[in-house]
């Protein structure tokens, strides 16, 4: 089930939990389980029967479920961030019989509706996923598609009176990324820009909103392909100032240039759109075009080399041969060369 299913569910009144809430879009599972939890408020006796538990062991949630309602026929639980579903880390003393105990117990009794929020990394092979994907509904909310994503910009700028131009509205998730939780600040900051009132403009966009660091990667490739060895190491060293980590970038790096040979080979093979490589590289649009249209500043046997470096740069850093700040440097400089020598 996605975010846009649970809500249709929601509003039509089909709730039959338990639920697991995962996926990395914090903002919209936000609002979900604050829609559900507003289900459950009564003016005379607030959020009596609404019940918050953080990392519980199985015993406490099972207590929870079997509290009966107060003047109610159900009340809500919320389980957040449940260690038997946990992604890695170390495993709870007597986890096995946790999970096992839990999983039996599960749905639960109908007079409560249990929901798992998962904030963090999960893991499908756990015990009590399992039983939850068997017993339940597994909500997974991630980031929105495209035309999804600048509707619900356009619906917050109009909250505040304001509208965005075209290239604004495609410009803002291009630099800042897709996570709401991040638009949402950036659209505060641009609506309090200049005037305060009117039409954003792709000139505000570039001036005020926050650039990810993985845009900022993608610009340090662009300025490469074009030589500037000098711009190129300043992109650098402006991530390594904002707190990323060399190995951090080399990553990014990486991973841009495997879907600059992704795009590079497609579009070989015959035409390829924008939307078809967005697909085959999950990735949004306007993100597939950028990457089409960077591709085309290279050779298919340069995208090799540079990833042939990469993995050489990763190898001699955590091999201990070089410092990493000082060896993805050196890679970047690399890169930059006119002639991508890069061996």
């Amino acid at each position: 089930m996605n975010h846009t299913e649970f809500f249709r569910a929601l509003g039509e009144g089909e709730l039959s939990g338990p639920y697991l809430f995962v996926g990395e879009e914090q903002y919209v599972k936000e609002q979900a389980l604050n829609q559900l939890r507003a289900l459950f408020l009564d003016d005379a006796l607030g959020d009596f029967n609404c019940q918050a538990l953080e990392a519980p062991g199985a015993q406490e949630i099972i207590d929870a479920g079997e509290t009966l309602p107060f003047m109610a026929p159900r009340r809500l639980v919320v389980v957040r961030d449940c260690a038997l579903l946990r992604m890695g880390g170390r495993a709870l003393r007597d986890e096995k019989e946790q999970a096992d105990r839990l999983a039996d117990w599960l749905p639960g009794p109908e007079s409560a509706l249990i929901v798992f929020y998962q904030r963090g990394e999960y893991d499908k092979r756990k015990k009590l996923y399992q039983a939850l994907q068997k017993k339940g509904q597994i909500v997974q909310f991630s980031p929105l598609q495209d035309q999804e994503l600048f509707a619900w910009i356009r619906a917050e700028a109009k909250k505040r009176n304001r509208s965005l131009a075209p290239d604004a509205l495609r410009r803002l998730p291009e630099l800042s990324g897709r996570m709401l939780s991040d638009l949402h600040q950036e659209l505060e900051k641009l609506c309090a820009y200049g005037a305060g009132e009117g039409e954003i403009t792709l000139a505000d966009v570039d001036a005020v909103a926050t650039r990810t660091a993985s845009f900022t990667v993608f610009q340090l490739i662009d300025i490469a392909a074009r030589g500037d060895i000098a711009g190129a190491l300043r992109m650098y060293r402006a991530l390594m100032e904002e707190g990323q980590s060399p190995l951090g970038i080399l990553s990014l790096l990486a991973r841009n240039l495997r879907n600059l040979l992704r795009a590079k080979r497609m579009s070989a093979a015959g035409r390829v759109s924008a939307p078809v490589l967005a697909k085959a590289l999950s990735m949004p649009t306007f993100a597939a075009e950028r990457t089409l249209n960077q591709a085309r500043a290279y050779q298919e046997e340069t995208l090799v080399a540079v990833l042939r470096a990469c993995a050489e740069a990763d190898w001699r850093i955590k091999s201990g041969q070089e410092k990493d700040e000082e060896a993805v440097e050196c890679l970047v400089i690399a890169l930059s060369a006119r002639d991508f020598q890069l061996s």
